[in-house]
């Protein structure tokens, strides 16, 4: 591919094969999957051999609606914005660039998968049952900045918490934080596709960690909501 914008469905490629993709300047790729796409192969210049004097650039298109897993046995990818869909990278320092989280979501397919820096707009992070189980943590060596109003989105995937009540699992480490509320994470971040357990978030220093917790019986909730009502009573009568 030489200095190309280069739009395409998505990328497939066997794991039992070491595919190479040659780049000639800097180069950009929009994936715009319907499904879901698995590749796994090394990123070279297409002159020189060497693994990052090109640029190559990912774009998940905000059409996107499938999965775009890339593994990488050699190279690098540069910026990653991400518009729609779902991209999950396997590869260790992966990036040179900023992943740019302007929706959809990303996730990480291997403990040694690295980002270079990344900023959050909208959309949020994978992590399915495969990842917490094996540590797939995402890691950022610079800084994780959130430059968006709202939630940041942790997407469970489908997880049945109830495995998990009482287990915490780490998430996200950084370099550095930027507009983050370090004291109250919960207020940055909320759980979506988590069945049969709740979401609790907690920064400890800059490591994001998830504890999952016993959804509270409706008995439970309705008492709650009464001893509430009874104590505004209360307080209206004395007033």
């Amino acid at each position: 591919i030489s200095n190309a914008v280069t739009t395409i469905g998505g990328l497939s490629g066997a794991t039992s094969s070491n595919h190479q993709l040659r780049i000639d300047g800097d180069t950009t790729v929009t994936f715009t999957n319907s499904g879901d796409y698995s590749w796994n192969g090394l990123i070279t210049d297409a002159d020189s051999g060497a693994a990052n004097s090109a640029k190559f650039n990912v774009v998940m298109d905000a059409s996107a609606t499938g999965r775009q897993t890339i593994t990488l046995t050699g190279g690098y990818i540069n910026d990653i914005t991400l518009n729609g869909g779902e991209f999950v990278l396997a590869s260790a320092n992966a990036t040179t660039g900023t992943l740019h989280l302007n929706g959809g979501y990303f996730g990480a397919a291997d403990s040694t998968t690295v980002i270079n820096s990344a900023q959050w707009n909208s959309g949020g992070l994978l992590f399915d049952m495969n990842a917490l189980e094996n540590n797939y943590k995402i890691s950022i060596a610079r800084e994780f900045s959130k430059i968006g109003d709202g939630q940041i989105e942790i997407n469970f995937d489908g997880l049945d918490g109830a495995d998990y009540i009482g287990y915490t699992f780490d998430l996200i480490s950084a370099g550095s934080l930027a507009d983050f509320n370090t004291g109250d994470a919960d207020a940055d971040f909320t759980a979506v596709n988590l069945t049969n357990a709740l979401a609790k978030f907690a920064w400890n220093d800059k490591t994001l960690s998830v504890t999952f917790e016993q959804i509270p019986e409706p008995a439970t909730i309705a008492a709650l909501f009464g001893a509430a009502a009874l104590f505004f009573a209360i307080r209206r009568k004395r007033a």
